[in-house]
């Protein structure tokens, strides 16, 4: 019993590297980010320029390496606030009653435009 807690948390305290698909290995968490600088370096000599970038699914600011975009999806800070804001739109967007149609509104506007040449102040933009 006490092996098999000691493999879930040995397994839940490694990560894989993202790179290097051919040659998996495994992580402690505490290293990732030594690690990923290495193996980042190595990826990019051995395939130059060609490297893409994606963009995050929580912040559309966030520009990844490709094989990081998992990990990063992991420990991005905004995905607490794109879960929240996820959370408070699942209801559909409710109608608002306004006191102007927009099919009034054309007649507004066009009385509005003959007012104008009472008012030389008043500027109309079309």
């Amino acid at each position: 019993m006490q092996l098999e807690e000691r493999e879930e948390k040995k397994a839940s305290s490694t990560v894989i590297c993202p790179y290097f698909e051919d040659h998996p290995h495994v992580i402690p968490v505490c290293d990732i980010l030594l690690h990923l600088a290495k193996c980042r370096r190595l990826y990019y000599k051995r395939y130059g320029i060609k490297t893409e970038l994606k963009r995050c699914k929580y912040n559309g600011c966030h520009y990844v390496l490709a094989p990081e975009v998992m990990l990063h999806e992991l420990i991005c800070h905004s995905r607490t606030l794109y879960q929240k804001c996820k959370q408070n739109m699942r209801y559909p967007p409710v109608p608002l009653q306004t006191a102007i149609s927009f099919s009034n509104l054309n007649g507004l506007m066009q009385g509005l435009s003959s007012e104008s040449d009472d008012h030389p102040d008043l500027i109309l933009f079309d």
